[in-house]
């Protein structure tokens, strides 16, 4: 990938099957004092919590474990994300659950 504001990036299908999907980034060259800018953006279908793809976040942090309905989450320096519904929905009923976890460098867990 080259990135519209400067740099390059790699990202690599580790595995996918079933059960899991590993992804590894590598990103080189992205200009100085853009802050953290996101990398990825998640789409799902939200309508109420019994009409949707998912419903609800549920991340950690060194400080704890934290949630909140998908619909409020708009970021978290976070070790892991799940996004996730509790109640039966109407819409799509084999939506997964998704986890995003093992962030960091080096790191292919």
């Amino acid at each position: 990938m080259t990135f519209a504001k400067g740099g390059v990036g790699e990202l690599k299908i580790v595995r996918s099957d079933r059960d899991k999907i590993s992804l590894e980034l590598k990103v080189d060259g992205l200009p100085e004092g853009d802050g953290q800018l996101p990398f990825a953006a998640i789409r799902s279908m939200f309508v109420t919590p019994t009409n949707a793809d998912t419903a609800r976040t549920n991340w950690k942090t060194d400080a704890g474990l934290f949630n909140e309905p998908v619909m409020d989450f708009k970021a978290a320096n976070a070790t892991e994300v799940t996004f996730d519904r509790i109640e039966l929905s109407k819409h799509n009923t084999s939506a997964p659950d998704v986890t995003f976890r093992s962030f960091g460098p080096g790191d292919k867990k």
